[in-house]
């Protein structure tokens, strides 16, 4: 479907949160420079939509655990994974400080875990619905019918070796909890134009003029690490994003929900479609596309003002695209 013929009663719109305006009681100054914040109206309208009080929100790709916070905010339960150990300590400072705050209706149990959302199975056993957003490359290329299961046991893939904490004795404790007792993901994963522009020597600012899931800010690069799937590039990044959406199938319920929030960007002056070889993959991991919104960007940035100047021909990228599929019996993968 092209954007022109986007249904109206499928476009969202929200008033733009930069550097968590308005909730920043909850969250550090470390994750108010977090590179890729997703809008906290949009994460809050995904959450009441899709989730209900008392479920256990799970955030497989965690950045700054902001899909955590507003679940017990929500009175939901949150589990974070992130794979990068410093967001992990992070997002730990960000639970503390919610729990701190006081409000008028009781707030859901929250914990972190630190691992890689290609293990997620391992980590986590089963659960009913994921909401994420996911990385994306600026080198993406369209190889999907590549067998990507095939390449990996070829090639060996050098696994994270992620460590779930349990913060508790109790088996009641959300960290505790048996296979089969999670019911929605949400994520706002890392991209890779910060970590990948940084970690070469490169000026990131032109990479984020059309790119970047909610980039209000461009200085912080996500890791040096070359396993971070942000710093991966074409069809290692695709083999990598295939086997997270694998893995969620694992851990998803019957029937259950997968939520992810993407953008496209521009490479090459041109539209990458990341919703389109998003839809591929998950269809290839086993779900179904059940249904589909269009977030409209609410602000540009000053480097996508000056990109569209010096480029005016350059398509814009003017929506997030919220792609909701269900867990089908069988998986294909």
């Amino acid at each position: 479907m092209s954007y022109r013929e986007i249904p109206k009663d499928k476009i969202l719109k929200f008033p733009a949160t930069p550097g968590f305006k308005g909730w920043k009681q909850y969250f550090t100054d470390e994750s108010v420079s977090h590179p890729a914040k997703m809008n906290l109206n949009l994460l809050r309208w995904i959450l009441e939509t899709y989730t209900k009080p008392g479920e256990i929100v799970l955030d497989p790709m965690a950045g700054t655990g902001s899909t955590i916070v507003l679940a017990s905010l929500l009175g939901r339960q949150g589990i974070a994974v992130e794979y990068e150990p410093r967001f992990c300590e992070m997002i730990r400072e960000n639970i503390k400080r919610t729990s701190r705050q006081s409000t008028l209706t009781p707030k859901g149990r929250m914990t972190c875990i630190q691992g890689d959302a290609r293990e997620l199975s391992k980590l986590l056993g089963e659960s009913d619905a994921i909401i994420t957003s996911p990385p994306y490359s600026g080198r993406t290329e369209h190889r999907l019918g590549y067998d990507y299961q095939k390449r990996d046991e070829e090639r060996g893939h050098k696994a994270y070796k992620g460590h779930r904490e349990s913060y508790s004795s109790d088996p009641n404790n959300i960290s505790n909890l048996p296979h089969g007792d999670i019911d929605s993901i949400v994520t706002s994963p890392p991209y890779e134009q910060t970590a990948s522009s940084k970690q070469h020597g490169r000026d990131p600012k032109p990479h984020l003029a059309q790119g970047g899931i909610g980039c209000e800010n461009i200085n912080l690069g996500y890791s040096d690490d070359e396993d971070n799937i942000g710093n991966l590039k074409s069809e290692s990044y695709l083999e990598a994003m295939l086997q997270v959406y694998r893995e969620c199938w694992k851990v998803l319920k019957h029937s259950g929900k997968l939520i992810l929030v993407t953008k496209n960007f521009i490479r090459d002056k041109k539209v990458v479609r990341l919703d389109l070889d998003t839809i591929k993959l998950c269809e290839a991991a086993g779900f179904r596309l059940s249904d589909r919104w269009y977030f409209k960007l609410p602000t540009r940035s000053f480097w996508r003002i000056l990109y569209r100047r010096k480029y005016p021909d350059v398509p814009e990228v003017e929506y997030e695209d919220v792609l909701v599929f269900t867990k089908e019996a069988e998986s294909n993968g």
